[in-house]
């Protein structure tokens, strides 16, 4: 947070858990914040006027800019490029470099909105358990689809599918490669001659919706969940502490034990078939 006028500032140091077992990948972030590619960067009189307001004499005003540096008009070079060419005062260097974590942080995620579990080998794709009400899922999927490709991405695992549907915007549409099961009338699974349950392959288009109206609605729902290790969410965690370390400080990297952690992280790289399901 930033403090009130007369407090000195304090840079908040991110603490990152990293999976073991899983690269972390930045995704070219560190290369964007060369300096050759910074000065290459048209920062818009937008943002250069809301910086410049960082060391304005007034507390509100100040504030006003921290939070016109949010504006989504403004991209996330021009700050970096604006933290790389000129000296700045403690506070305003730190306004500066907290609205360029926020952009990172807050950037909204999609989701479908279903509660899914792994299929067992060698089937591929994800089972959808149920969906979420209010959400995109809720509409178009029902339980016991497999949801096998997003666009044109193989989904073998539910890390697969929560990183693919993460790492697009909300609003954005995708296309699902599904397999859904016949059922007749009474609602049971049909067979066909050799008494497999029939399944037909389906194509679903659908605009993603916030997975932050689904965290929402699985708060007080969690319990027996299997938490994911989100590639999304720990890039994003990655590049914030990279940010750091370029312009304002270090961090601290904490390596968490791939079983028997609580909370943010990971139980293991891959669930079993049957096991308490993540959302998405």
């Amino acid at each position: 947070m930033i403090p009130a006028q007369g407090q000195p500032a304090r840079a908040r140091v991110p603490r990152m858990r990293q999976v073991e077992g899983m690269a972390l990948d930045d995704g070219g972030f560190a290369e964007s914040l060369r300096p050759e590619r910074l000065r290459s960067v048209r920062v818009s009189e937008v943002a250069i006027r809301a910086a410049a307001d960082l060391d304005a004499a007034e507390f509100e005003r100040r504030e006003a800019a921290s939070a016109a540096l949010l504006d989504p008009a403004i991209q996330d070079a021009e700050l970096w490029a604006l933290l790389d060419r000129e000296p700045r005062s403690l506070e305003a260097r730190e306004r500066l470099l907290e609205a360029a974590c926020r952009r990172i942080t807050e950037r909204p995620r999609g989701a479908l909105g279903i509660r899914m579990g792994n299929m067992a080998p060698p089937r591929r794709g994800v089972m959808v358990q149920s969906t979420v009400p209010g959400l995109p899922a809720d509409r178009v999927l029902v339980a016991g689809d497999v949801v096998q490709r997003v666009d044109d991405a193989a989904i073998d695992s539910i890390e697969d599918m929560a990183n693919e549907l993460q790492g697009r915007a909300p609003g954005q549409e995708v296309r699902l490669q599904v397999l859904r099961t016949e059922r007749d009338a009474a609602g049971k699974p049909m067979q066909g001659p050799d008494g497999r349950v029939i399944e037909r392959e389906i194509e679903i288009r659908v605009p993603l919706g916030n997975a932050n109206d689904l965290e929402r609605a699985d708060r007080g729902q969690r319990a027996g969940f299997v938490q994911v290790p989100n590639q999304v969410v720990m890039r994003r965690t990655l590049q914030v502490v990279t940010l750091r370390r370029r312009f304002g400080g270090g961090a601290v990297v904490e390596v968490v034990p791939t079983e028997g952690v609580e909370g943010e992280g990971a139980r293991s790289p891959r669930h079993p078939p049957g096991a308490p399901s993540e959302s998405d």
